[in-house]
């Protein structure tokens, strides 16, 4: 439904006009159309940083328990004759509980897991943590979809 002129006016009162010479240098900067770097084939990258992030709200499961969805962002760096190339990947599919931690098999995390458990005796989640960053990996573009979204991710496929 289109609003109307009246709509329009009340609305505009929160905002106010901007002079274009006040913001002239920031109007010539170049627009940035990049997007995440696609890879067809494994590629090498090293992985530079980690972060584990909690969802904001808790979520509840199948059997009514209360847990916060983590995300592990991993961000790698592919260098391609001399010029570095980052890429940050979520991998989703971790929760934590109020008496530990669960991750789905087939997830994104869970791969990531199961690939590390064959590189490294990994008991813990800290021992994931620990043993990630700045390891020597290969990369590959993947699609993904979920709820209704859909993108790319470039994955993990083996440490090298």
């Amino acid at each position: 439904m289109a609003e109307s002129l009246d709509d329009y006016d009340q609305n505009e009162s929160s905002f106010e006009e901007i002079d274009f010479e006040e913001i002239e240098d920031k109007l010539n900067k170049e627009i940035n159309t990049s997007t995440k770097p696609v890879y067809d084939k494994n590629t090498p990258a090293k992985i530079e940083g980690i972060k584990l992030l909690r969802g904001a709200n808790p979520e509840m499961d199948r059997k009514d328990r209360e847990y916060y969805p983590l995300t592990l962002q991993i961000r790698t760096v592919v260098t391609d004759n001399g010029k570095k190339v980052e890429s940050i990947d979520n991998y989703n599919g971790l929760r934590e509980y109020d008496d530990g931690f669960w991750n789905g098999q087939k997830s994104a995390f869970g791969r990531l897991m199961k690939l590390a458990q064959g590189e490294e005796e990994i008991k813990t989640y800290r021992d994931l943590l620990r043993f990630l960053p700045g390891k020597g990996v290969k990369i590959k573009t993947e699609d993904w979809k979920f709820g209704g979204q859909e993108g790319q991710k470039n994955i993990i496929q083996s440490f090298r």
